[in-house]
């Protein structure tokens, strides 16, 4: 028996639902598996994403917490003052990357037909820091790709689209 369970259809967005308990966020997360995945692919596309070791967590919290910092400067350059001051009332200001993990509220484990027979997911989740666009963790195998708001890349996109925030 795998890790995905309660699949259910949707045909207006052409795939499949599912849960599965996240042990990295220590809760049950939507899966959305799309038309032309098999549940093998599915089923290790999850393990991959619950078996992350410490260093590729610490990775995408760094990079979530670059991103977190980027956008607190543009709430406050475009005058967003309320936002800006959610995001420090919701995160002490001594909170160090990892952190962060606890301020985000899981969304969505994202699965694509792959390109590669290689792991390959978009996680998207709520955040204070982006109210509006979220967060979204794109990862290929090994390789943490894109940290930043929901793009809706995917893991198969050109490289040069990723982490575009950060120009």
């Amino acid at each position: 028996m795998g890790e995905i369970r309660d699949l259910k259809e949707n045909k207006e967005m052409e795939q499949l639902e599912g849960v599965f308990y996240s042990t990295i966020f220590k809760t049950d997360m939507q899966v959305c598996i799309e038309d032309g995945v098999d549940m093998d692919y599915a089923e290790r596309c999850v393990k991959h994403f619950n078996s992350l070791d410490d260093k590729a967590i610490d990775s995408f919290c760094e990079d979530a917490w670059e991103y977190c910092q980027y956008m607190l400067e543009e709430w406050e350059a475009f005058r967003f003052v309320d936002i800006a001051n959610e995001i420090r009332a919701t995160i002490p200001s001594d909170a160090e990357p990892r952190d962060l993990l606890q301020y985000i509220k899981p969304g969505e484990l994202h699965i694509l037909p792959p390109e590669e027979d290689i792991p390959a997911w978009e996680f998207t989740a709520d955040c204070v820091w982006e109210p509006e666009h979220g967060l979204s963790w794109i990862q290929r195998g090994d390789k943490l790709l894109h940290v930043g708001q929901i793009e809706c890349l995917g893991p198969w996109s050109d490289d040069r689209y990723y982490k575009i925030w950060e120009e």
